[in-house]
């Protein structure tokens, strides 16, 4: 299956309210002081390796894009 669009076939509503808290504070400092329109660098990240391994490979790099160039909050 080709990851364009993948998300959209998997779940059929947003993923944007599983954004942790942090991310809208922030989302939220930004409007307040006016700098909605420049540009913010956020990270994707894990917070241990899984299984109990000592390293982790990275795949699914195209859905991760997918996700944030399409996340929007809707009614």
């Amino acid at each position: 299956m080709a990851a364009k669009n993948l998300l959209k076939q998997v779940y059929k509503d947003s993923l944007s309210l599983l954004t942790d808290l942090y991310e809208l504070t922030m989302a939220y400092a930004y409007w307040k002081n006016g700098l909605q329109d420049r540009e913010a660098v956020f990270q994707l990240f894990f917070r241990k390796y899984p299984f109990g391994g000592a390293y982790a490979i990275c795949a699914g790099m195209e859905v991760a894009l997918e996700y944030i160039e399409s996340f929007r909050f809707e009614e």
